[in-house]
């Protein structure tokens, strides 16, 4: 693989990573928003609603439904919280990763003899002693 190759191979490989980044801040904020909405309908009572039933009015409680909806958006909305969390963390450490390939591959050069990673403004091979014609 060409040094060109290798530069547009992990500049694409950043690309991918930063559109996963954005999807999992995606969410996460989605994730957060259920959280609260669940909160809200859990908190949220109606004391009674009518039921018309062979002709006569029944009345009901009906906290309990909205309490069970709430919880379990509640749970729903951490677990979205945390799945998008984990993903940004991956994807900033993948990122970071690339990011230092690329920068090695900016200011490090092969050795011509020893084949060894130097820095291009060695006048010499540290490993192996080789005079370097680019200093």
């Amino acid at each position: 693989m060409t040094e060109q190759a290798k530069i547009a191979y992990l500049q694409e490989k950043i690309k991918e990573v930063s559109k996963k980044k954005r999807s999992g801040w995606i969410s996460t904020a989605v994730g957060f928003i259920l959280a609260i909405m669940g909160y809200a309908l859990y908190i949220w009572k109606v004391d009674y609603y009518r039921l018309t039933a062979l002709g006569q009015e029944v009345f009901l409680r009906s906290e309990y439904p909205y309490q069970l909806g709430g919880i379990l958006a509640i749970i729903a909305g951490i677990a979205l919280t945390a799945i998008g969390f984990v993903e940004n963390i991956y994807c900033a450490t993948q990122e970071a990763k690339f990011m230092e390939q690329l920068r090695l591959m900016a200011t490090t050069i092969k050795c011509p003899k020893c084949g060894k990673q130097i820095l291009k403004k060695t006048p010499y091979c540290p490993f192996c002693g080789k005079p370097l014609e680019n200093s």
